[in-house]
């Protein structure tokens, strides 16, 4: 089977999702009494950090670290036979990943009042989240509300945070260890195709460069040799 196609969402299709998520409708149209902003903080928080929905449901408050504006991640969960199991992250060792402030701030109110050893989000009933059920219940549904492409994924977050980065001009390197690719190869393979973009704007700079250089005079020449 070929791999799924990538979705790359903008930071205003993130926050609608988002939106979408934390608010549902009733099954008569309006709008709910029960809402879910855990969820939306969820959907926020993957969308702006790339990190995978096993390495989100893993995550313990002791992770997030305010002051610095960082996740530390981990562990990773993974479902199998009805059952969620919690390892380490997949195929790179534990990795530290910026947070955008405004969203740490959003973490820090959503975290007060857990313990160290609390996960960072929940299912409704205070339970470690199952990604299956969220994903099926709350996440689809929110995509075909927001007005997404269809095939639109969980894990298009995380490409998405990879896109945006990328087009505010992030090194494959410093995308590579931001998301805990297991190589360079591996980075560039799957976002190559985006780099190509920023040509123009690279064009631009040079000819600056080139426009700008002037000759060193003889003399200076002369007296550098000497």
């Amino acid at each position: 089977m070929p791999p799924a196609e990538m979705v790359f969402l903008t930071a205003e299709q993130i926050s609608t999702l988002a939106s979408e998520v934390a608010d549902p409708p009733s099954a008569g149209g309006g709008r709910v009494a029960a809402t879910y902003p855990e969820y939306g903080l969820l959907v926020r928080f993957a969308g702006f950090t790339g990190l995978r929905a096993g390495e989100i449901v893993a995550l313990r408050t002791s992770a997030i670290d305010t002051m610095r504006s960082r996740v530390h991640v981990l562990a990773s969960a993974t479902e199998a036979y009805g059952r969620i199991h919690v390892g380490p992250p997949k195929t790179r060792q534990r990795r530290s990943v910026p947070i955008p402030k405004s969203l740490v701030d959003e973490l820090a109110q959503h975290m007060a009042g857990k313990s160290e050893t609390d996960f960072v989000f929940t299912s409704a009933q205070g339970d470690m989240l199952r990604y299956s059920n969220f994903y099926r219940r709350r996440f689809k549904p929110a995509v075909s509300r927001a007005g997404l492409p269809e095939g639109t994924r969980f894990h298009d977050l995380r490409h998405s945070c990879a896109a945006l980065l990328i087009a505010e001009g992030a090194h494959p390197k410093a995308i590579m260890d931001w998301l805990g690719h297991s190589s360079i190869q591996v980075t560039l393979g799957t976002y190559g195709h985006l780099f190509p973009n920023l040509e123009a704007s690279l064009v631009d700079a040079l000819d600056e460069v080139y426009r700008s250089a002037q000759p060193i005079q003889a003399a200076t020449v002369s007296s550098i040799e000497r």
